[in-house]
């Protein structure tokens, strides 16, 4: 088990708030404008300069904002947060993944003088981006992108695999080398099923040819009985742990503390996967100490009969048990 000296990466979210209505976010019912339990919040500096010591940020080697629900250009104080960090650690990598489609041309340009490396998802082109990336505009993102490499940023293309946008890589690479783009990443997902709701629960697309399961029509009631599932959960013989390979751990926009994002997503008042609230002894930890305490309860149980179901799904290794 890795020690806290020892920790080189942090994965933070800068916000549960976002400005697109992905259909396989946990932050909304497929598409539909549902809150599904999560806290609606920002990470704030003065909770970052709370929850971590100078000399562990001077330690790091890299950060990556990301997170489960929101996006980091809704938080008002990104780039308070980004600056702080760098001025503490003018070498760390600064990894941001955003959709992009949102702030002005200010905003983009002050990022540059940070040095990160910024992964704009856009998931297809004119005609097929909005598909999954609903409320954002593909004109839009690819502007603010333009603006960013313009300024000297560092930008990359990643592009979702869905059956919707599969033609259009070999385009959409020429795009991105035409534009500036660093390069074009093909990213492979598990959430390319299942149906596409518009903000009035009309069902308007089916990812994959998959979702004749569910109405056309959705309200609220309907969200409410009948739980929103991200996908099957199933246990494994051992884990290969990301956040013990990366050295990692993760802080969620509400200031607490877990190995990764997907335990982090496991919330004490919505157990998702079972053994989780026993095993965490209480709420998730808002200290560092406390991370790295849950952090070796959970690697304790790699393997066993308590192993995590969220671990074994996430990162299982072997037959399914």
């Amino acid at each position: 088990m890795i020690q806290l000296s020892e920790i080189e990466n942090l994965h933070l979210e800068f916000s549960t708030d976002c400005n697109a209505r992905c259909p396989r976010c946990p932050r909304n019912y497929n598409g539909y404008p549902y809150n599904t339990g999560y806290i609606e919040t920002h990470l704030t500096l003065e909770k970052v300069k709370a929850l971590l010591p100078l000399p562990f940020v001077a330690q790091l080697k890299g950060i990556l904002i990301n997170g489960n629900y929101g996006d980091f250009i809704m938080n008002p104080e990104s780039i308070d947060i980004i600056s702080w960090f760098r001025a503490h650690n003018p070498t760390m990598v600064i990894d941001i993944t955003t959709n992009g489609g949102a702030r002005d041309k200010n905003f983009w340009e002050a990022l540059v003088k940070f040095d990160p490396i910024i992964s704009f998802c856009i998931d297809g082109l004119e005609d097929t981006h909005a598909i999954y990336r609903q409320n954002t505009v593909y004109e839009t993102v690819i502007k603010n992108a333009q603006t960013f490499i313009a300024a000297g940023g560092r930008a990359v293309w990643t592009m979702t695999e869905f059956a919707h946008n599969l033609h259009q890589f070999e385009e959409a690479k020429s795009r991105a080398k035409e534009m500036g783009f660093a390069q074009l990443n093909r990213r492979p997902t598990n959430r390319d099923t299942g149906p596409v709701y518009d903000k009035q629960g009309n069902k308007i697309f089916e990812l994959g040819g998959v979702g004749n399961y569910m109405p056309n029509k959705i309200d609220d009631e309907y969200c409410k009985t009948h739980p929103y599932k991200m996908m099957e959960h199933y246990r494994t013989v051992g884990v290969a742990c990301e956040a013990i390979d990366q050295k990692s751990l993760y802080i969620s926009a509400e200031g607490t503390i877990d190995p990764c994002c997907h335990v982090g997503m496991n919330k004490s008042d919505k157990a998702w996967w079972k053994g989780d609230a026993d095993l965490r002894q209480g709420q998730h930890p808002t200290d560092l100490a406390g991370g790295m305490a849950w952090f070796g309860r959970i690697y304790e149980t790699f393997g066993t009969a308590q192993q995590l179901s969220v671990c074994s799904r996430t990162c299982g290794k072997g037959e399914r048990i």
